[in-house]
């Protein structure tokens, strides 16, 4: 993605003709993805990265463990600032039906900023629009129902067939 695709002056001294202050483009890249690890666990590891010219690039690594589709643990490692990084987050989120979740964020600030801050709080509210989806539920991958689905379908045709044979005895 790409907020501000254009470049914008938004300050100008007519008197000394200086540009104060402008917008430049933002460039985005995101990846991830859900590895089942169990029944009642999946694994999802995302990343993303922004590139703004003249600026360091960033890097977002994440990792969350989503447990029996209903509960969120996370945290997250952003590169930049000065020394180990610019900060480390820690998430938790409840699905509290299909479509709505309720989260909490807190960002350790590791940067030179930590001695003017100390990190940010943040709550979040999730709802889905969109209830049925082939292959995801809000944002959870649905392998388990697809594979209860199949080997119901499966058992459901046996069943059919074994009927069948014996009737023809």
């Amino acid at each position: 993605s790409s907020p501000q695709f254009l470049s914008n002056e938004i300050g100008f001294n007519e008197e000394t003709d200086i540009v104060t202050a402008f917008k430049v483009a933002h460039y985005y890249a995101m990846a991830g993805f859900t590895v089942p690890m169990s029944e009642k666990v999946k694994l999802r590891p995302a990343f993303m990265g922004k590139y703004v010219p003249g600026a360091p690039f960033q890097l977002d690594a994440n990792l969350s463990a989503i447990f029996s589709d209903k509960f969120t643990l996370g945290a997250s490692y952003r590169t930049g600032g000065s020394g180990v990084g610019e900060s480390v987050d820690f998430l938790l989120m409840l699905q509290l039906s299909k479509r709505l979740g309720l989260g909490m964020g807190y960002d350790f600030t590791l940067s030179d900023l930590k001695n003017y801050n100390n990190g940010t709080f943040e709550l979040m509210l999730r709802y889905d629009f969109k209830l049925k989806r082939s292959d995801l539920e809000n944002g959870v991958t649905d392998t388990n129902k697809k594979s209860k689905k199949s080997s119901k379908s499966s058992s459901k045709s046996n069943k059919s067939k074994k009927s069948k044979s014996k009737k023809r005895r």
